[in-house]
């Protein structure tokens, strides 16, 4: 079974994140709960057609594909959660900032899996707008 290594759990950068926008914007953390966890919200969630890119570790080329609504697959984050951490960044220049860009990514403990899911707030709503493998 594969174990996943995620790098610092959203749960504790939650508690440390005082500067999220309140009101009209969505907080983060609250979002990627129900993200994680409920499939019809996730696809509702999805900015289509999604960019999904793929690094190929040998030839260090990026192959890149679109993903349509009748395509998407839930991403059923709920069987990470044992054993695993999740390293979020706040800008997809993964700088700790305030912004409205987070960057989830799932490390495979020795494995080689790499995942990052980008996401960005849209009019006060998160969406999952880039999927990024680079595994090797």
């Amino acid at each position: 079974m594969t174990v996943f290594r995620v790098v610092l759990g959203f749960g504790l950068l939650g508690l440390l994140w005082a500067g999220e926008p309140v009101g009209r914007n969505e907080v983060f953390d609250d979002f990627l709960v129900e993200f994680m966890e409920n499939p019809d919200f996730q696809k509702s969630r999805v900015q289509f057609p999604l960019l999904s890119l793929t690094v190929q570790m040998e030839s260090e080329r990026t192959d890149s594909s679109k993903i349509d609504k009748g395509q998407w697959k839930y991403n059923d984050f709920k069987a990470l959660r044992s054993g695993t951490q999740v390293r979020q960044f706040d800008s997809f220049e993964r700088k700790l900032r305030n912004t409205d860009e987070r960057v989830i990514s799932l490390l495979g403990n020795d494995n080689g899996v790499m995942f990052s899911y980008f996401f960005r707030r849209i009019d006060g709503r998160w969406l999952l707008v880039q999927v990024l493998d680079e595994s090797s």
